[in-house]
């Protein structure tokens, strides 16, 4: 049980279940890539001078993710800025919705570092530098998102209709967040995937209906109940 003096970043474990649930079976050395941010926008304290904070980042099986998370909700004050406790509204946590592959990033590491052996010495932690190399590593990629800010809880229906003249609706996810619609769309399927002639379509849909394109191929993603509680962060980066 949650220590009422730790952070919450579990609101709904119905919720966050529901997403494990879509999220794509990891093969053989693939696993999930997790961050938890601090991010200024919002922060309502004015702690934060710069926006993404990375305070803890892990990888972990699909079966394994409540539990990773559940290992951050650690006791209030433990994440610190500039040596202050950072507030719990600030927490954002991702998840990407697909698995990234311990090959790859494994690879990419042993070349840097090879790379900064022979300048040297590494100066680089390299726990840091085979994190950052397997946040990119993906070759299971199910998953192409978008991310949308509304101005009007409305136009969804609207956003709908524009897009569908671009990609098969039947193959994508919508789900309601912190003023923004991520939107899951699986890049194979038997009605047909993502090419870059929908990308480019539904990005001109989203300035005709006056949506924010924010950081496209990147979500900012939070799940949140009317008092203002979230469930999970996802996130998603080819």
């Amino acid at each position: 049980m949650r220590s009422k003096n730790c952070y919450e970043l579990i609101f709904s474990y119905e919720k966050l279940e529901e997403f494990i649930n879509i999220l794509p079976d990891e093969k053989d050395g693939e696993q999930f890539y997790i961050t938890l941010f601090a991010r200024k926008k919002y922060d309502t304290s004015g702690l934060l001078k710069c926006d993404k904070n990375c305070v803890k980042r892990v990888t972990a099986k699909k079966k394994d993710i409540i539990q990773k998370i559940e290992q951050m909700e650690v006791g209030v004050g433990v994440y610190t800025y500039e040596g202050k406790p950072i507030p719990e509204e600030a927490l954002a946590l991702y998840i990407s919705p697909n698995p990234r592959s311990f090959h790859l990033g494994g690879v990419a590491t042993l070349k840097q570092l090879v790379s900064e052996l022979t300048q040297g010495r590494i100066n680089k932690n390299p726990h840091s530098i085979a994190l950052n190399y397997i946040q990119t590593a993906s070759e299971n990629k199910v998953y192409f998102d978008v991310d949308v800010d509304f101005l009007k809880s409305d136009d969804l229906e609207g956003f709908k209709a524009a897009i569908s003249n671009f990609i098969n609706l039947d193959c994508c996810i919508f789900i309601q967040t912190r003023g923004r619609l991520p939107r899951f769309s699986k890049t194979r399927t038997n009605k047909g995937g993502i090419s870059k002639e929908m990308v480019s379509g539904v990005h001109k849909s989203q300035i005709r209906w006056r949506s924010h394109h924010d950081e496209f191929g990147w979500a900012n993603s939070m799940p949140r109940n009317p008092a203002g509680k979230f469930y999970a962060k996802t996130s998603l980066n080819f």
